[in-house]
This record gives structure tokens, C-alpha cells and sequence, in this order.
């Protein structure tokens, strides 16, 4: 009897933790996505960035919002900096 009720726990143990694997897989798996496309943001507006710069725009509006998307470039690198530093340890 005592060992059916352990089998039966064991079972159920096993099954949670294979559910908790699974979740923390998937999260990992989300994250790296999105690190995939912030990198490719990145990209993108770095380019932009660099387009502005040729065309040297003299307007204050035009170089108030690249201040701002270039501050942002930066939060962005630095967030994918550390999901991808966060990975490798």
C-alpha cells in the first residue's frame, strides 16, 4: 500500500516538474526571440541614424527626435548586451 502511494507521488513530482521545465524553456526560447528582434531594430535605426547624419538636417524638431531615437539605440543595445550576456552565463 506504502508503495503505491509513493509511486503515485513520484508520478505526480515527475509530471510538475517536467510542466516547470517546459514553462522555463518556452520563456527562454520567447526571450531570444525578442532579443533577435531588437537587435534588428537596432539595425534599422542605427541605418536611419546614419542617413540623418549624411543629410545633416538643421531642423530643431528633425534633431530634437534624432536625439531621442539615438538615446534610445542606446537603451536597446544595452538591453540586448545584457540578455545576450545573461545567455552565455
Amino acid at each position: 500500500m506504502a508503495d503505491a502511494i509513493i509511486s503515485i507521488l513520484v508520478e505526480q513530482l515527475a509530471e510538475i516538474t517536467r510542466k516547470q521545465i517546459e514553462e522555463e524553456v518556452n520563456l527562454v526560447r520567447g526571450v531570444n526571440k525578442e532579443v533577435r528582434y531588437l537587435s534588428n531594430e537596432l539595425k534599422a535605426i542605427r541605418n536611419v541614424l546614419d542617413d540623418a547624419e549624411r543629410r545633416g538636417f538643421k531642423e530643431k524638431n528633425i534633431q530634437d527626435w534624432l536625439k531621442e531615437l539615438d538615446d534610445t539605440s542606446y537603451d536597446i543595445a544595452d538591453v540586448v548586451e545584457l540578455c545576450n550576456s545573461q545567455a552565455s552565463d
